[in-house]
């Protein structure tokens, strides 16, 4: 009876190690799955970053841009309007002569 009882303990005994043995080996599985999770999702946040800064540093690229060009239009819109301005004095300057060429 007491060899019996060994028997059934130690079979006890040993279910109870492989339920033990088979959480551990479940815990460590999800243990990995969740690390692989993080570094994934490490990844997706430090892309996602990256495209922010790229974005970003595209934007500071096309106001520079659109700043150069309202430039080169405003300094082009200047010089006209000098030319302009010379081409009135010039025909303001002919007209006076030529009123005074008429007054004579």
């Amino acid at each position: 009876m007491r060899e019996g009882m060994r028997e059934g303990a130690s079979a006890v005994s040993q279910q109870v190690a492989r339920v033990i043995s088979g959480a551990e080996e479940a815990r460590v599985r999800e243990r990995k799955q969740l690390d692989e999770q993080r570094v994934a999702y490490e990844r997706a946040m430090a892309s996602m970053k990256e495209g922010m800064r790229a974005g970003a540093a595209i934007s500071r690229h096309q106001l520079t841009l659109a700043q150069t060009e309202a430039e080169a239009a405003n300094s082009v819109a200047l010089e006209a309007m000098a030319r302009a301005e010379s081409r009135a004095q010039s025909s303001y300057a002919a007209a006076a002569a030529a009123a005074a060429v008429v007054a004579e």
